[in-house]
């Protein structure tokens, strides 16, 4: 009779967790594409609360900024893909036109230019520091100051 109660919940566990699976497999495409945690939730089918609680958890909340950056890299390359053809437009404003269309059209890669740099070297900067805590924390860590098994040496 036990064996039947362990075997029925751990049946009951498995299929808990398939069904969480699924729903931060659903989440984390929602907030990926920049639904707010409501909408997250209305598509996975649970509260604002519960993506809430789910972003609070450290591992999670990285797989969820992954999924992002995979989503803003895709972005990124499409958009290069018409920078040609916008450079190209940009190019006949700036030849055509008015004075305030010219200036406008002047403007534009200017400022696009400035922000893009800006966001690159603060990139470089953060993953140059998450590099260095995440050496200090390894070289902190009890396996590493006293061996792998957590016995001193």
């Amino acid at each position: 009779m036990a064996t039947k109660k362990r075997a029925v919940q751990g049946a009951d566990k498995s299929e808990s967790e398939a069904r969480r699976a699924a729903v931060d497999k659903k989440l984390v495409e929602a907030l990926a594409s920049g639904l707010t945690y409501s909408q997250a939730g209305e598509v996975a089918g649970c509260t604002s609360r519960t993506v809430a609680r789910r972003m609070a958890e450290p591992t999670f909340a990285a797989v969820v900024s992954r999924a992002r950056g995979e989503r803003v890299a895709e972005l990124t390359g499409q958009l290069t893909g018409l920078g040609s053809k916008a450079i190209e437009a940009i190019g006949e404003c700036l030849q055509s036109g008015s004075p305030a269309e010219r200036l406008r059209a002047a403007q534009l890669p200017l400022t696009m230019v400035l922000r893009m740099r800006s966001e690159v070297e603060l990139e470089a900067r953060f993953t140059a520091i998450e590099k260095r805590l995440l050496l200090t924390d390894s070289a902190s860590s009890p396996s590493a100051i006293s061996g792998v098994d957590g016995v001193g040496m």
